[in-house]
């Protein structure tokens, strides 16, 4: 026979303030660890190009406060692009550019093989431009037709 404890066995005692210390210390730590595992690493700003504008689109000196013939209309219209223009990221003024340059209109396959952009990133650019209004895309067979449509400012 055994004396003193017959049949019972020693009972441990329960987790104590310490060990929660040490549990919640190891999950902050890994936690932690994990955020900076999967952390979104921050590229430095790609360096801008200048993209130049074409000379009919330079920087307005007086615009006037009211059009009084057609060809003061159309500078107004031309100073009032070019501002909008200049309010463009780099690319969407590049991609923009090319299409003013064909003409106001273009086919979305011959933006794509230009070679200036990839076609998923000349679609986000075309998104862009027309979230802003400035083009608009029409089926056109198995391709878009993109047409340039600022006509001005948003009147209020």
């Amino acid at each position: 026979m055994m004396g003193g404890m017959m049949g019972q066995q020693a009972q441990t005692p329960g987790p104590t303030w310490w060990d929660a210390g040490v549990l919640l210390f190891a999950v902050v730590v890994a936690v932690f660890a994990f955020a900076l595992a999967f952390r979104t690493r921050q590229r430095p700003p790609a360096p801008i190009a200048y993209v130049p504008l074409p000379p009919d689109m330079g920087a307005p000196t007086q615009v006037p406060a009211m059009a009084t013939s057609a060809t003061d209309a159309a500078q107004v219209q031309r100073l009032q692009e070019a501002a909008v223009v200049r309010t463009l990221d780099e690319d969407e003024r590049r991609l923009y550019l090319q299409i003013r340059e064909s003409g106001g209109t273009a086919l979305q396959r011959d933006l794509v093989a230009s070679g200036a952009f990839s076609k998923a990133k000349v679609t986000r650019l075309l998104d862009k431009l027309e979230r802003k209004g400035l083009v608009v895309r029409e089926r056109y067979g198995a391709t878009n037709r993109v047409r340039l449509t600022w006509k001005g400012p948003p009147t209020a």
